[in-house]
């Protein structure tokens, strides 16, 4: 893994740790206040349905705070799982990248120079398309936003 990789995993187990401590400190918290919530009250007030828990987990008798406890792992674990999927595809196209520029490279070899020139003109004019197409697109986008 390179150093850039590194850092990013180290912040992403800071994070998580970090994360992990305030929603216990908020499950601790609501149990000194006696818990008087119902799981429904609590999950509309995060703006959404209960996640889902695995049936067996709720099969054992689980009180409130436990619930909420259970919740609250899940819900990291989903954080983190989203935050290492989004650094392996960023992984992923830097070396697609690396792997196209060595492909474009190793045809260049094969060619004749008058056929390597035409088929970098032909690879700018196409990246340059692309590129543009990317700009647009991100500018509707944003328009669209607004």
């Amino acid at each position: 893994m390179t150093n850039q990789g590194t850092r990013f995993m180290t912040l992403l187990v800071f994070g998580a740790v970090f994360a992990s401590g305030l929603l216990i400190g908020a499950a601790l918290d609501r149990t000194d206040r006696g818990g008087d919530r119902t799981p429904e009250e609590t999950s509309r007030e995060d703006g959404g349905e209960r996640g889902p828990r695995p049936l067996i987990v709720d099969q054992v008798g689980l009180s409130e705070a436990q619930e909420f406890l259970i919740d609250s792992i899940i819900d990291v674990a989903g954080i983190q799982l989203r935050a290492r999927q989004d650094y392996h595809e960023e992984e992923y196209r830097r070396e697609r990248r690396e792997l196209v520029a060595q492909i474009r490279e190793d045809i260049i070899s094969v060619l004749t120079p008058e056929q390597g020139r035409q088929y970098r003109e032909l690879l700018a004019a196409r990246d340059s398309a692309r590129a543009e197409s990317r700009r647009r697109q991100e500018s509707e986008d944003g328009e669209r936003r607004e």
